[in-house]
C-alpha cells in the first residue's frame, strides 16, 4: 500500500464543513444530456462549480491513475488468493465470501476499501464485484481510486436515498475549499 501511494486516502481528513458537504450532494444536476457528459462530475456549492472527476480526485490524493483491470476468467484463481488454506473449495461467482474467512491481508484491504474508497458499513459478506477489486489489489494491479470514488459519489447522488448520505466529508470539504 505504501509503495503504490494508497495510504494518502487513509490520512487524517482535512477540516470538515458539514454544511458544504450537504450542499455538495444536494446540488447535483441529474438532468445531464449526452452532450453535457463532460460536466457530469461537477456540482454547485456556494456559487461555484466544484469538479469531482476521477482525475481531480486522483490528483488530490496524489495516487497514480491506474490501469484497466484485467478480466478475470478463472474465479477459482481468486480463491487461492483470498482464503488462508492451501486447497480451498471451488468458489462460484454467484457465491459470497464471509469477511472472517479471508486471509488477514485481504481482510485489511477490504477494511481499507470499505472505509476510504467505496464506503460501506456492511462488512460481513463480500460479493463478486468487491472480490474482483480485492483480488486486483492483492495481486498488485494499479486501481484507479479516483474513478472508484467519483463513481461512488455519482451513484449516491443519482439515488434519492443516497443524496441524504454524507460520504467522503474530508475530501468534499477540501475540494470545495
Amino acid at each position: 500500500m505504501h509503495d503504490k501511494g494508497w495510504t494518502r486516502p487513509c490520512s487524517k481528513p482535512h477540516s470538515i464543513y458539514m454544511e458544504v458537504v450537504r450542499e455538495f450532494t444536494v446540488n447535483f444536476n441529474l438532468a445531464i444530456t449526452d452532450e453535457e457528459k463532460e460536466c457530469a462530475y461537477e456540482t454547485y456549492v456556494r456559487g461555484v462549480w466544484v469538479p469531482f472527476s476521477s482525475d481531480v480526485i486522483g490528483h488530490f490524493y496524489g495516487v497514480p491513475k491506474g490501469s484497466e483491470a484485467p478480466a478475470i476468467t478463472n474465479w477459482n484463481a481468486i480463491v487461492h488468493v483470498i482464503y488462508p488454506i492451501d486447497n480451498p473449495k471451488p468458489w462460484l461467482q454467484s457465491n459470497v465470501v464471509r469477511h472472517g474467512d479471508m486471509r488477514n491481508e485481504l481482510y485489511l484491504l477490504h477494511s481499507f476499501m470499505a472505509s476510504n474508497i467505496t464506503p460501506t458499513t456492511y462488512l460481513i459478506e463480500i460479493y463478486p464485484a468487491w472480490m474482483m477489486i480485492l483480488y486486483q489489489l492483492a495481486t498488485g494491479h494499479n486501481l484507479n481510486f479516483g474513478e472508484h470514488i467519483s463513481n461512488t459519489i455519482m451513484d449516491l447522488a443519482s439515488n434519492p436515498k443516497g443524496r441524504s448520505k454524507l460520504i467522503f466529508p474530508g475530501l468534499i470539504s477540501a475540494l470545495c475549499k
